[in-house]
């Protein structure tokens, strides 16, 4: 975390992202691999007076918050930013996304899929298999790169058709999001040609278009991309305080 003494919001992120650090042990979720979490290391630089590192790395802004692949050479080539909310809930968050293994994750239960991405803040995906196990069939190259490409803020998934919903019986790629106060599900199917395949320009429109479909709850953890997304929006701001309910 770069971060600097004048700034207001790196004073209130910084002891959040101290404190993750310092309790980021045991928190293992199923299929979540705790041993790499745990080895995950937490750091943060004063650039009020000293630059040099936030000139190396480009940092524009305070705080920054930088994220690198364990073995991979920390440098500004492989720096990834995290856009997520700065809590310490945040933080593991983000951490124990960017360590699940496998990266998509098969479904084993409809019911348990379904709720956990109703606590998400963006559309998660799912790859259903024509044939075989959805734990052992290999995915194609495309859908494995797009996942791992997108990991840090959504959720992928793989499944047999027996497992999901007749609109998801189809073999293919689905972007699906849960309303988080309604049973609603909505699913939208990426459809290339059929000799493009998975093509990553088409998977990378594909997701653009799908990012924040239909109408979204606003939070912290998702404000960032959503008003950054280049797509047009009408945002409605309720005060809860003086609202009523008809």
């Amino acid at each position: 975390m770069f971060h600097v003494n004048w700034c207001g919001i790196c004073k209130k992120t910084l002891p959040y992202f101290i404190k993750a650090g310092a309790e980021g042990h045991g928190l293992g979720l199923e299929s979540f691999n705790a041993s790499a979490y745990d080895k995950i290391q937490y750091g943060h630089y004063d650039a009020t007076d000293d630059k040099k590192f936030a000139r190396e790395f480009q940092i524009r802004g305070y705080p920054t918050i930088l994220y690198f692949d364990k073995g991979a050479p920390i440098n500004y080539e492989n720096r990834r930013e995290f856009r997520g909310a700065r809590t310490v809930p945040g933080f593991h968050a983000y951490a124990q996304k960017m360590n699940r293994l496998p990266i998509v994750q098969p479904v084993a239960d409809y019911g348990v899929w379904e709720n956990s991405m109703r606590e998400e803040n963006f559309v998660s995906f799912v790859y259903v298999d024509g044939e075989g196990e959805a734990s052992e069939s290999k995915l194609p190259i495309g859908v494995e790169h797009f996942a791992r490409s997108k990991r840090d803020l959504h959720l992928f998934y793989r499944a047999t058709p027996g497992l999901v919903p007749g609109e998801l019986r189809e073999p293919g790629l689905y972007a699906v999001t849960a309303e988080h106060q309604s049973h609603q599900v909505e699913i939208r199917k990426f459809a290339p040609s059929q000799d493009a395949g998975y093509d990553l320009d088409l998977l990378e429109n594909f997701y653009k278009e799908q990012k924040f479909p239909g109408i979204w709850r606003i939070s912290d953890a998702n404000f960032y991309e959503f008003t950054h997304s280049g797509a047009p929006t009408l945002s409605f701001v309720l005060d809860i305080r003086t609202a009523v309910s008809t």
